[in-house]
């Protein structure tokens, strides 16, 4: 359980990065940032009601800035509401250049992470 007290201060800390997350029926509109600038406006579906839902999965692992070759493809199937998460299986975004290949990867991705759920776990070239 978490103290009343840092409970709190997570909330706050929440609001200032997080902008007010506004329902409309099952979608969720939200954008994140600070008094130095703030992203551009995200969605995201919440699941269905009931419990006869089954999910639409992309999985997938060693995507990345040097094989990147399915990324336009995915890019355009979450913008069209194909999937209802997407797990990264490991080995994305190398650790080179002073995080640089990193930062871009983020980049590319923000067109399907700042819409549909993104999971990912460690591969064999991350170091966990």
């Amino acid at each position: 359980m978490i103290p009343a007290s840092r409970n709190s201060s997570m909330i706050e800390m929440m609001r200032k990065y997080v902008g007010p997350v506004r329902y409309f029926k099952q979608l969720s509109v939200y954008h994140c940032g600070s008094e130095l600038g703030w992203s551009p406006v995200f969605w995201f579906k919440t699941r269905p009601a009931g419990h006869s839902w089954s999910p639409m999965l992309a999985v997938y692992g060693d995507l990345g800035n040097s094989y990147a070759e399915s990324l336009t493809l995915l890019q355009k199937e979450a913008q069209r509401g194909l999937y209802d998460a997407f797990i990264h299986a490991g080995d994305f975004a190398e650790a080179r250049e002073e995080g640089r290949v990193g930062d871009e990867f983020l980049r590319q991705i923000e067109s399907i992470a700042g819409y549909v759920p993104y999971m990912t776990c460690p591969g064999n070239h991350e170091q966990a």
